[in-house]
């Protein structure tokens, strides 16, 4: 019995501890484009989950907020190790389409520079997950 004790007390308490010590994985912050923007400097860096608007087109890969055009305040969107499935929502797009695409990106906002075709963004949004990618209408594809 003292053996049990024993081993309870000097073996099975560090397990304890270990066990308690780990925190659980913290939510990944979900918001619009426009809020990433606005506080960029609280998510900068950090992974977070983005709804807006992805802007493609021959020279042009811009994430932005459905109430702005393309170009105001939009990130440069480049693509990392992708999570499984990505790829599958990708190629659901074509390689041929020009517009809108409502999506849910998660990935990382990087600021501090110029980013994407001729420098010609401030910020740039390198994407891990595709979470969610849609088409939209004819009428709402076209930019502001």
């Amino acid at each position: 019995m003292l053996r049990f004790i024993f081993f309870l007390l000097f073996i099975g308490s560090p397990l304890v501890t270990i066990s308690y010590s780990q925190t659980p994985t913290s939510p990944i912050p979900t918001l619009p484009y426009g809020e990433l923007i606005a506080k960029q400097d609280e998510y900068a860096g950090k992974r977070v989950r983005v709804f807006g608007y992805w802007f493609v087109f021959f020279e042009a890969s811009a994430l932005h907020s459905p109430e702005d055009s393309p170009r105001k305040n939009a990130a440069w969107v480049d693509f990392g190790d992708l999570c499984k499935g990505s790829d599958g929502k990708l190629k659901k797009v074509g390689k041929d389409y020009v517009g809108n695409l409502s999506v849910v990106f998660v990935g990382k906002l990087e600021t501090g520079g110029y980013f994407g075709h001729g420098n010609g963004y401030r910020y740039r949004f390198v994407v891990d997950c595709v979470e969610q990618i849609k088409k939209l209408p004819k009428n709402e594809r076209v930019p502001k």
